[in-house]
């Protein structure tokens, strides 16, 4: 095997030390601004490129040094460089090999969308010139006063702040405006061009060459980045580390001084600015671009302070061989070797990173899935699923597919085998299952007493609280207005009897018969009406209950308003519960079922309570509103108009309760229904979820 000749362009330098204390190298490709780290075998092997015999070079590297490689060590070498091409191509057949390697690394157009639409980048500027003067001029940025006196200002700031905490709360407020919106977008591009120009100008002061600042696409959102790969030339961890963190020491640094300002500056203008910038740079520094999960500066930080390149993916391929591990115990080498601590940090980080990842691929799923129009959602939700999500499980189950002879042979495999089963038996056996929901107790029977008009009280018949027995008069009010309204209706009536008497026998009346005797229909609905609203103001108990005044100090001659309402007859031993139950849950539950009711504030008074009925069609208005979210309850709506409507599809169900406590007799409660409903499987849940989510979505 003849090895083709290396690029001359390469540069090759000193680099850190690696985790085991192997000495290190970098290789750097200035065509295309990459930078690799060389481990001690690899750089050996380069030293004796030019005996182009792999049998040989290894057979060297055994005599000459400590390490003891093979032939295809040597050849695994090679295969990296050319893969990453860093080869010289010439002749017919290694350009022949040049053009398929540039074929195979070509991806269709559709392929290129789904890698890319979630983040790629487009570069802007070159603002070399720019920071090379910045350079000369920010000098003073990188001094022990400038940062003793920027923590300075932190502290003064903070303490400024919690003097006026609930001012600074209120301008929370402020920001839901159009203005308050506009100006956080100013400030959010504001700060993200002080963060980059913080990595650039850190960069340019080590010697690092920064070939463009540009714009990345996250999701389709652009946010600012630099190009700043040319640090892992830097042989010194210290720089790389002071590079990576610039950009949120800089937002920092705006933040410290930007709370300072907020607690001297009076109302105003530069005050709303100044908190602004102090609460995005505090949260956006602290919470986003630290995290080492996504690879944003926290990543990069970690990794060069643990100095291992490419964190995640030598954390993810540690984790996968852990987890056969944990499963079959195969016993297989790790794929590299770190100190035992850090070797389960990564394991630990890499698992953290696929929970979040899982758990961020499925948001951004739903999220093209409704922002895009419905079909393009659809599209890229299960492009989402299946590239981010299924795909990796897939190729790991390819991994266990090719060591079947291994796992099959693992005594490992007969409890993993049990724990599968068991597992599938638990979600496949139906199991009884408690529905818990909020809904309202209250009295089946009940007399409300209003008053029609405004009515002045003469007597009242039954003292509050009080048993009253079907029949007995209840208090008896007094309302002129009404008397008078009566009373003009009577005579209106009696009127026009007479004149309709009169023009019976009247032939020039006789045209007009019709008409009147419309009227004197009207003027009797009028009369009965003033006579029904007369009879309401002395109520007769319509069944047996307690009586209760709704103003315990009412007493006559108290005067009432109209609609007002006076007290409320409960039937004592007839109550019922009424809620609402989600589609997932309405098929489980049938009339008959036993349930209780715990009311807010005191769930000790528990009700025992039995399914009625359950409404086979979904609510379209909800006619409960304490148990919606509108006012405070756990149902989903909104208010249109007049109307509660739901958001999801509910269904009302009705209990009858068996006895209430005595505190609960005239009242009526919010509370928690625990109902004892069907037993169902959880693989069957899941598809009846799954089913009628695609149902509802696809608009059927």
């Amino acid at each position: 095997m003849n090895l083709p000749p290396l690029r001359q362009e390469l540069v090759l330098t000193d680099g850190p030390r690696a985790h085991d204390g192997q000495p290190g190298w970098t290789l750097q490709d200035p065509a295309r601004n990459r930078f690799f780290r060389l481990d001690w075998l690899t750089y050996e092997v380069l030293q004796r490129w030019s005996f182009d015999d792999p049998e040989l070079i290894a057979r060297l590297i055994c005599e000459q040094t400590p390490l003891k490689p093979g032939a295809k060590d040597v050849e695994s070498v090679v295969t990296f460089f050319g893969v990453n091409q860093l080869l010289k191509f010439s002749g017919l057949d290694n350009s022949g090999a040049l053009a398929r390697h540039q074929a195979a690394a070509r991806q269709k157009w559709w392929l290129w969308l789904v890698h890319n639409y979630l983040f790629f980048r487009v570069p802007l500027v070159r603002l070399e010139p720019l920071l090379i003067w910045a350079n000369r001029r920010l000098a003073f940025l990188f001094s022990h006063w400038f940062w003793r006196m920027t923590g300075l200002a932190a502290l003064l700031g903070f303490i400024l702040v919690s003097r006026q905490w609930e001012a600074f709360k209120s301008t929370w407020t402020d920001l839901g405006s159009f203005d308050g919106i506009l100006g956080l977008a100013f400030v959010l591009v504001g700060v993200k061009v002080v963060h980059e120009f913080g990595h650039g100008i850190t960069a340019k002061r080590f010697g690092c060459r920064v070939p463009s600042m540009g714009i990345a696409f996250l999701v389709l959102t652009p946010v600012a980045y630099t190009d700043t790969n040319e640090s892992w030339a830097l042989r010194e961890r210290r720089p790389r580390l002071l590079i990576g963190a610039a950009g949120m020491l800089a937002e920092l640094c705006l933040a410290a001084w930007a709370t300072l300002a907020w607690g001297v500056l009076p109302d105003g203008y530069w005050r709303s600015a100044a908190f602004m910038v102090a609460t995005i740079t505090w949260v956006k520094s602290l919470v986003i671009n630290l995290s080492p999960v996504m690879r944003f500066d926290g990543y990069y930080l970690l990794s060069d302070y643990l100095d291992i390149p490419n964190l995640h993916g030598r954390a993810f391929a540690l984790a996968r061989w852990q987890l056969r591990e944990w499963l079959f115990r195969l016993q297989e080498p790790p794929p590299e070797y770190f100190r035992r601590t850090l070797a389960r940090g990564l394991v630990a980080l890499a698992i953290f990173i696929w929970i979040y990842r899982l758990v961020i691929f499925l948001g951004i799923a739903v999220f093209v899935y409704y922002f895009f129009f419905k079909a393009l959602g659809i599209v890229l939700f299960a492009v989402e699923i299946v590239w981010f999500v299924l795909l990796p499980i897939g190729a790991e189950i390819k991994e266990w597919f090719a060591r079947r002879k291994q796992i099959l042979g693992s005594p490992r495999l007969r409890w993993l085998a049990i724990g599968v089963l068991g597992v599938g038996f638990l979600a496949y056996v139906p199991m009884p299952k408690r529905i818990r929901m909020q809904g309202e107790l209250r009295p089946q029977q009940e007399f409300r007493v209003v008053a029609a008009e405004a009515a002045r009280l003469i007597a009242l018949g039954v003292p509050d609280g009080a048993m009253v027995d079907a029949g007995q008069p209840l208090l008896r009010l007094e309302s002129d207005a009404l008397r008078q309204r009566r009373r003009r209706a009577e005579t209106r009536v009696a009127l026009l009897e007479a004149v309709i008497t009169a023009a019976e026998v009247d032939p020039t009346m006789r045209a007009r018969l019709p008409m009147m005797q419309a009227t004197l229909v009207t003027a009797r609905a009028v009369a009965h009406e003033a006579e029904v609203a007369l009879a309401q103001l002395s109520p007769i108990a319509p069944f047996r209950g307690v009586w209760r005044l709704v103003d315990c100090d009412l007493q006559a001659p108290d005067w009432v308003g109209r609609q007002e309402e006076v007290a409320t007859l409960v039937g004592k031993k007839i109550w019922q519960a009424v809620g609402y139950l989600d589609e997932q849950s309405a098929h489980l539950v049938v009339a008959g079922a036993s349930a209780r009711f715990y009311p807010d504030g005191c769930p000790e008074l528990m009700v025992n309570l039995r399914v009625r009925s359950v409404e086979r069609d979904a609510a379209r208005s909800l006619s409960i509103p304490m148990l919606t979210t509108p006012f405070g309850g756990d149902v989903r709506a909104r208010v249109v108009g007049n109307d509660v409507v739901p958001e999801d599809s509910v269904y009302r169900i009705t209990f009858e309760a068996f006895s209430t406590p005595a505190e609960l007799t005239t009242q009526i409660r919010r509370g928690r229904i625990v109902i004892t409903a069907g037993a169902e499987s959880m693989l069957a849940r899941l598809s009846r979820s799954f089913v009628s989510t695609v149902w509802r979505e696809a608009g059927f």
